[in-house]
Parts: C-alpha cells; structure tokens; sequence
C-alpha cells in the first residue's frame, strides 16, 4: 500500500481486544495546522509507554481527530496523556488531559493543544481593596415643639345688676342662616375600557437540528483520496471498527475515489462474528441503505435502515458493494489491530460476483492492517 496512517491502540502493559476491556475515547481539538503525525506518552500505576498515533507522511491533519485507546481489563485507575502534536521536523503543540478507566468501561477525554511556549499562568493581585466603611452621620433631634394651645379662658362678663328698674337682656342670639348642601350627586361615569384583545404568539421556535455525532469508524482520508483502486466488481469491501460512542446508527458515510464507476452503491453495518482480532469477520447484516448517482472525490451519506444501535467498546463493520457490477474506490490506511476484508461470495456458477450485500457474511480474504475512510453516524 502506497500511503500509511497508523492507528496505534495504547495497552499501558498489555495489548488486547475484545470482552472485558477497557475504552478511552480520545478527542484532539486546537487551532493548531500542520500537523504530520501525533507522539502521545500515557502514564498509569507508575507505567508509561510513549508512541505514535495515526502517522502520516503525506496529508496534514484537521482539528478536531477523534481515536480509540483500548487497555487491558487488569489496568484501572487514572491515566495520564500528554500528546505532542509534530510536523515531520520539529514540535508544533502540546496537549494534556487525563482520564479514569475501569475495567469493561469506556470514558471520553477532549485534550486541547497550545503551542509549546504559550503564555506564562496570570499572577493573582495582592491588592485588597480600600475601606468602604460609612461615615458616621448623628442624625439631629427632629423632635417637634411643643404646640400646646394657651388658655384662652374667657373673662367674667357679669351681667350688673339692674334690678330697679328690671331691665332684662333681651335675647340677641343670630337665627341660623346656613345655606342648604346644595352639592350635586356624584355623577362620574364608569371605566369602559376595553380589556387588552391581542392575540398571544403563536410562532413556531427555531428548530434546528443538532449536528450528527460519529460513533464508530474514521471520517478522515487515509493515505489521501486515492490511494486504493480496489472495489472489484461483484466484490464486496468490509472494515472493522471499534464502537468509540454509544448510541442509534442512521446514518453510513463513505468516500469514494477517481477510479469508481458505479452509478449505484450498496453500504451496510455488520455485526462482529467474535473470532479473535484478526482472524475475526463480518457476521449478520444490521442496516443497510443504497447511494444512487455518487459524488467521485468526495463523501457520499446514506440513511440506513432500520436504525440500528450500537454499544461503546464493541467491534462492528461497514460493508460496501457496486451493484449491477459496478467498480468502486476508496481510501485506506494501516492501523494495528483494524482489518479490512474482501468477501467473494455470490451466485452459484459465479461465486465471485455478488448482487448486493449478504444477510450473512461469508469469509473471504481478509487484510489484517488495513481499514477505511468509512464511518456511522446518529
């Protein structure tokens, strides 16, 4: 094979795969460009081991880079990454994180890169603040004066006496002339206004979907866009991918290269027959969809059916077939531990020409290091 991109699955003490192990999901996010191959070193119970993951030497890597780290069901606790992103000469970024495994479980990490000599950690002031305290106002006596109303006793106006001759007082008290209430009546009018008639908001919120999430294969170019002029007719290409997400398959992309002449493709998700890694093959058909008039040189997304779920930490695989005979080419890599095989299976009297893809596999040849730009998506 003409351009390798190596996946390398990190064990910390041994390497396995299979029932009982333990998975780390692995995200690489960052603004960094350039980028030719990553060193990772994991650090777990005062064992480490330091390698390369995904190398390339002929395409630059896009942020962010999802991988899988498997590790044997022995080894828990807390493992330390540190990821060294490098062109082919020198260091470009740095990025750590760290994750806790345990056994038969999987756990996600995002680890973000910076450049090596990114700026030095803020210095907290040791300014504190002034005293904010009040001033102390006495508030004046507001008390009110005394207003006690002086004694306005009237003086003894005694009458003399006038007893000869008797001159009595004749009585000079004023008749009361107070007008009549002559106030109208409250006539005020009552409130008529009218209650607030507007009608509520009826528009619909902004439904925009989420975008889709990849649960299982590898969504970049392997070894660039046309590095496999495979795809022989009436023969179908599968690969093996590990399950780094749980959740619902709805959705296969695959990229297809210069060299495919198909007008209609079929794409399927197989589970794992449960051999050992390689010796192990596609076992029974789970969802499958069919991509008519494809884009050459670029990504082709189906709908597969039915919707199929899928468990973090297993194994399953992407089958693709040209039907009515026709050829098909796409991009791979080498990874150790992810195998792409060829099945040949299909009519009787012409076993090397299939139709469309089987409900049950049938081995065929069988690649053990090499794998597929295909993915699942939700």
């Amino acid at each position: 094979m003409n351009r390798i991109l190596n996946l390398v699955v990190i064990a910390l003490s041994l390497a396995g795969c299979g029932d009982g192990q333990s998975y780390i999901h692995v995200t690489v996010t960052g603004s960094v460009t350039g980028i030719d191959h990553f060193d990772v070193i994991a650090t777990n119970a005062g064992k480490h081991a330091a390698l390369p993951v995904y190398s390339s030497d002929k395409s630059p890597f896009n942020l962010p880079f999802d991988f899988a780290l498997t590790f044997d069901s022995s080894r828990s606790g807390e493992v330390d990454l540190t990821v060294h992103a490098m062109s082919a000469d020198h260091l470009l970024a740095i990025g750590m994180g760290s994750a806790v495994i345990t056994p038969s479980h999987g756990t996600d990490v995002t680890i973000s890169l910076s450049p090596p000599d990114a700026g030095a950690d803020l210095l907290a002031s040791d300014q504190s603040p002034g005293d904010l305290a009040m001033t102390d106002f006495v508030v004046p006596d507001l008390a009110m004066p005394d207003f006690a109303t002086p004694d306005f006793a009237m003086p003894d106006f005694a009458v003399p006496d006038f007893a000869h001759p008797d001159f009595a007082m004749p009585d000079l008290a004023q008749p009361d002339l107070s007008l009549p209430d002559l106030s109208l009546p409250d006539f005020s009018l009552p409130d008529f206004s009218l209650p607030d008639l507007s009608l509520p908001d009826f528009s619909q919120p902004d439904l925009v979907p989420p975008p889709p999430v990849m649960l299982l294969g590898v969504n970049q170019l392997l070894g660039g866009p046309d590095t496999h002029s495979g795809g022989t007719a009436g023969v179908a290409d599968a690969s093996n991918y590990i399950c780094t997400k749980s959740g619902t398959v709805s959705h296969i992309a695959v990229y297809l290269s210069n060299g495919t002449t198909a007008q209609s493709l079929q794409v399927a998700l197989y589970s794992d027959n449960g051999a050992a890694p390689y010796n192990n093959q596609p076992l029974s058909r789970l969802a499958v969809g069919t991509i008519n008039n494809p884009i050459v040189g670029g990504w082709n997304t189906v709908a597969v059916n039915p919707p199929q779920p899928v468990t973090i930490g297993t194994y399953y695989w992407i089958a693709l077939l040209g039907l009515n005979q026709g050829a098909f080419a796409f991009p791979y890599g080498s990874g150790a531990g992810i195998p792409i095989t060829s099945v040949h299976s299909g009519p009787a009297g012409n076993p090397s020409h299939l139709i469309s893809l089987p409900d049950t596999w049938v081995a065929g040849d069988e690649f053990p290091t090499t794998f597929c730009s295909f993915y699942a998506t939700n």
